[in-house]
C-alpha cells in the first residue's frame, strides 16, 4: 500500500487523519518533495480525488498541530507542481482562515494560478510575479532552488496551454521573459540558460518535458548516488590557510575575518551557497559561507548555549556535530567554554558532513582550539550515515547533538534520523538546535523531528524560540530548540 492509499484510508475522520499524520508525516513529505514531475504526474488523477473525496475532513483539520500545518503546506505544494488550481486557492483559503501566514513564494504563484486565459493576462502579472519570487528568494527559502523551480514551473505550464494554438505570441512572451529574467539575481545561473535554450517552437511538448527533467535534476530529485570518503579522519593540512590560521588568535571572530580576507568577493560564488544548504565543492564557497554567514551562525550558537543548565557542564560529554559544515558549531561551543572559562571535559567529536572540502576545514578549525582534541569525521548526508558510524562512542557519557541550520533542509527523513540517534545513543541526550525562521513548513519539519523523542523517558523541552527578522538580533531570524531525553536501550 503507497502513502496515497495509506492516506486515503486514514481520513474516515478529522481524528483518523490527525492520527495518521502525526506518524506518517515525514513519509508524505517525501512523496510529495522529493518526487520526480513525471512520476508526480501518474499520480495526479489519485491526487485530485483524494482532495476531493476527503476536502471536508481536510479543511477541518486543527492548524495548531504542527504535523497538520506540514499536510496543509504539502498540498499547497503538490496543487501548485500540478497546476489543480481550484485546490490551490482552497487550501491557502484553509491558511489564512487559521490566521497563518501565506509565503511570498506562495503568493506568487496564486498570480498564475488565478485563471489567466490570455497573454495580457500574463504580461499583466509577470512583474510582480518576478518581484515576490525574488523576495522570497532573499528572504523566505532557504534552498533558493525551490523558489526557481517554481517560476519554471510557471514557465513550462505558459508553453504547454499556449504552444498549440498561439505560437506567435507564446515566442513574443519567452522572448519578455528572457529579457526581465536579467534583472532578478534569483535567476542568475546555469539552470536558467539551460532552459531558457530550449527551443520550443518545434516540439512544445517536448520542451515542456524538458524543463521538468532539468528541474527534477537541478533539485536532485533524481536517484543521485554522491561520493563519499570513507578515512574515519578527514582534515585539511598544508594549505595556505591552514598555514594564515597558525598566526590568528584562537577566537571565532578572527577566524572569520581569516576567511573573509580569503575570499574574491562575487555574486555567483554567494549565489551558489544556495542560501547555506548547497553541498560545498569549492574553497572559495568556504570563505564565501563564513563571510557571508559566520557572525549569524556564531550568535545564534553562543545564545543556545547560554541556555544550557549550569549543571550541563558539569558533566563528561561527547559531541555529535550533524551536517557541521566548517564546524561552526563545535566551534561555537569550543570558543564558549573558553570565553566563560568553563573546563569541561570532552572526550570526542564527531563531525559529519556530505562536503568532504567543508568537512576538512571543520576538523582543522577545532584542532586550532586544542591540537589534541579525540576527533573523527563522517563524509556523508544525515540519510547515508549509519549505525557503525558511531561505534567508538561511551555510553556513560553525556551527549551533546549540535543541529545548526540543518534540520530545516528538505533532503533527509526526520523518522530515520531520530531512529538513528535513538539507536545509537543510549543515555542522556541533550540537544541544540538553531535554524533560520524560513517558513512554517521548514518550522514544522524541526518540530516534527523533536516530536519523535517526546514519548522517551526524562523528556524535558528547555527552550523554544520563534523570531521572525526584526524580533532578534539585527537583521537575522532565529528558530531555536533546546532539549533533553534520557534514551534507553530496547529490550
Amino acid at each position: 500500500m503507497n502513502i496515497l492509499e495509506k492516506l486515503n484510508s486514514n481520513s474516515t475522520s478529522v481524528d483518523s487523519l490527525t492520527i495518521f499524520l502525526k506518524h506518517n508525516i515525514d513519509e508524505f513529505f517525501h512523496f510529495i518533495i522529493n518526487q520526480k514531475h513525471a512520476t508526480l504526474t501518474l499520480s495526479a488523477g489519485q491526487i485530485e480525488s483524494y482532495l476531493g473525496n476527503n476536502y471536508h475532513i481536510i479543511r477541518n483539520l486543527d492548524l495548531s498541530l504542527s504535523e497538520n500545518q506540514m499536510f496543509i503546506d504539502l498540498l499547497i505544494d503538490v496543487s501548485e507542481r500540478l497546476n489543480l488550481t481550484f485546490y490551490f486557492k482552497r487550501f491557502c483559503r484553509i491558511k489564512v482562515r487559521a490566521g497563518l501566514l501565506i509565503s511570498k513564494k506562495n503568493e506568487a504563484a496564486s498570480l498564475y494560478m488565478n485563471g489567466l486565459r490570455s497573454f495580457r493576462d500574463f504580461e499583466n502579472i509577470l512583474d510582480d510575479f518576478l518581484i515576490k519570487l525574488q523576495f522570497a528568494f532573499e528572504h523566505e527559502e532557504d534552498n533558493n532552488k525551490r523558489v526557481i523551480a517554481l517560476f519554471f514551473n510557471f514557465y513550462a505550464n505558459v508553453i504547454l496551454d499556449f504552444g498549440e494554438m498561439n505560437m506567435p505570441s507564446l515566442i513574443g512572451f519567452v522572448i519578455d521573459v528572457k529579457k526581465k529574467s536579467k534583472n532578478f539575481p534569483f535567476l542568475t545561473g546555469s539552470i536558467s540558460d539551460e532552459i531558457f535554450e530550449l527551443e520550443i517552437s518545434k516540439d512544445y511538448k517536448l520542451a515542456f518535458n524538458s524543463i521538468h527533467l532539468i528541474i527534477d535534476e537541478y533539485l536532485q530529485r533524481e536517484d543521485i548516488v554522491l561520493l563519499f570518503n570513507k578515512a574515519t579522519y578527514l582534515i585539511e593540512l598544508e594549505t595556505e590557510y591552514a598555514s594564515r590560521l597558525s598566526d590568528v588568535e584562537t577566537d571565532l571572530y578572527d577566524i572569520r575575518n581569516l576567511a573573509s580576507s580569503f575570499y574574491s568577493v562575487a555574486d555567483s560564488t554567494f549565489y551558489s551557497l544556495g542560501r547555506g544548504v548547497a553541498i560545498l565543492t569549492e574553497e572559495q564557497q568556504l570563505y564565501a559561507y563564513l563571510h557571508s554567514y559566520g557572525k549569524m551562525h556564531f550568535a545564534k550558537c553562543n545564545y543556545a548555549f547560554s541556555l544550557l543548565p549550569e549543571d550541563f557542564f558539569l558533566y563528561n560529554i561527547e559531541i555529535i556535530d550533524w551536517g557541521c559544515g566548517q564546524a561552526m558549531a563545535s566551534m561555537s561551543y569550543l570558543d564558549f567554554l573558553q570565553k566563560k572559562d568553563i573546563n569541561q571535559d570532552i572526550e570526542k567529536i564527531n563531525l559529519n558532513e556530505p562536503s568532504e572540502i567543508a568537512l576538512k576545514r571543520g576538523a582543522l578549525h577545532l584542532t586550532k582550539y586544542d591540537e589534541a582534541i579525540n576527533l573523527t569525521t563522517v563524509n556523508k548526508d544525515l540519510d547515508s550515515i549509519k549505525k557503525e558510524d558511531f561505534q567508538d562512542f561511551y555510553p556513560k557519557n553525556v551527549k551533546l547533538h549540535l543541529f545548526s541550520n540543518i534540520l530545516d533542509i528538505d533532503s533527509y527523513s526526520t523518522r530515520q534520523l531520530s531512529d538513528l540517534i535513538k539507536s545509537n545513543f543510549i543515555g542522556l541526550n541533550y540537544f541544540v538546535i538553531v535554524s533560520p525562521y524560513i517558513t512554517e513548513l521548514k518550522t514544522n519539519r524541526i518540530n516534527n523531528f523533536i516530536s519523535e523523542f517526546e514519548n522517551s523517558s526524562e523528556f524535558e523541552l528547555l527552550e523554544s524560540k520563534n523570531k521572525k527578522k526584526g524580533e532578534w538580533k539585527g537583521n537575522w531570524s532565529l528558530v531555536l530548540r533546546v532539549f533533553k531525553v534520557r534514551i534507553l536501550k530496547k529490550d
